[in-house]
């Protein structure tokens, strides 16, 4: 509803435009201004919240930028430069809207550690468990890991009707799962109280409690997410190798880093551009850091890009960035 509304702002925007310019160069000018402007009043205006919707002012300056825009542009000036421009903006709509989203990366990492396979899977965030989804399950069974870590962020349905048929849907694709070593999950930001339910009647184990324990050869802590996110998080020292469960990434600069630390949250910022990376981490960690394999030392960081997408007033969109599906080898060392 906020999307149509904002939308119909905008055209007026549009219109107003129009009939002001006087010459292109003029209309292209003042649309380029209008649009975020009119963004940010309408939220404001919308919410009471003093611009407080960030996610809704992103969803209306992508479709200024790759619906009004373009249009704009070939009305104003009507020639082959604008067709182009609004062409290439349409066709980067076009990957970010409809093809990135679900094109799954299969990312396979080798790191030193005790011999074994894990899955990290990270920010599954969806509102409605279809295809893809099951493809994402199909692909994990497939591998055949013997440690399955989930990273937070499974369904972003508040509790209700609504809920229940995909909550039904998601527990039976997490009953597929057997790793032989077990599955472990953590809590992310979508999550409420008594998310633990997702992992009802499943081989995954939810860690309500920041939890240190043992699993095959190596130690295991699953962070909640407000630990994770502690500039001063520590956690006790242990004999062997140390591998750290969190949603976000913020801990990686704490004194909780270990031997390998996995994360999700950023969705590597689904918006990256070529020699900037992610526009957006919303984590405490750099650029760099926020996607992929990061070292220092002998400690290593791994972000993934995550599976899915923030819903509700966010643009659905990926562009550069596509989901990823993490399988980490450990072997010697």
């Amino acid at each position: 509803m906020e999307s149509l509304c904002g939308n119909l702002v905008l055209l007026l925007g549009d219109l107003l435009v129009l009939r002001l310019a006087r010459d292109g160069l003029r209309g292209i000018i003042a649309a380029v201004i209008l649009g975020p402007l009119l963004s940010f009043v309408f939220v404001g205006l919308w919410s009471r919240l003093a611009w407080a919707n960030g996610f809704l002012v992103l969803q209306l300056l992508c479709w200024w930028i790759f619906l009004h825009t373009p249009l704009i542009l070939v009305w104003v000036r009507r020639d082959r430069v604008a067709v182009g421009v609004a062409v290439v903006l349409w066709l980067v709509a076009a990957d970010a809207w409809l093809i990135e989203p679900r094109w799954l990366e299969v990312t396979r990492v080798s790191l030193p550690g005790p011999p074994m396979r894990i899955a990290l899977v990270a920010d599954l965030q969806t509102d409605r468990i279809g295809a893809y989804e099951e493809e994402v399950f199909r692909l994990i069974r497939a591998e055949d890991p013997d440690l399955v870590l989930f990273a937070g962020d499974y369904l972003q349905l508040d509790h209700g009707a609504d809920r229940e048929p995909e909550l039904a849907k998601l527990r039976s694709l997490l009953q597929s799962l057997r790793p032989r070593l077990g599955g472990y999950a953590v809590q992310g930001d979508v999550e409420k109280t008594g998310w633990s339910d997702i992992f009802e009647g499943t081989a995954i184990v939810p860690l309500t409690e920041t939890s240190t324990l043992e699993v095959g050869g190596l130690t295991l802590s699953g962070l909640t997410v407000a630990d994770g996110r502690r500039d001063n998080l520590t956690l006790p020292e242990v004999p062997g190798f140390h591998l750290v469960l969190g949603h976000a990434p913020d801990f990686w600069h704490t004194p909780a880093r270990r031997d390998l630390n996995l994360a999700g949250h950023t969705h590597g910022g689904q918006i990256q551009l070529p020699g900037i990376g992610p526009l957006i981490t919303l984590a405490d960690v750099s650029r760099d850091e926020a996607d992929g394999l990061t070292e220092e030392g002998d400690a290593r960081l791994y972000v993934s890009r995550g599976l899915g997408l923030e819903r509700r007033q966010a643009p659905r969109i990926r562009f550069l960035c596509r989901p990823e599906l993490v399988f980490i080898t450990l072997q010697g060392g």
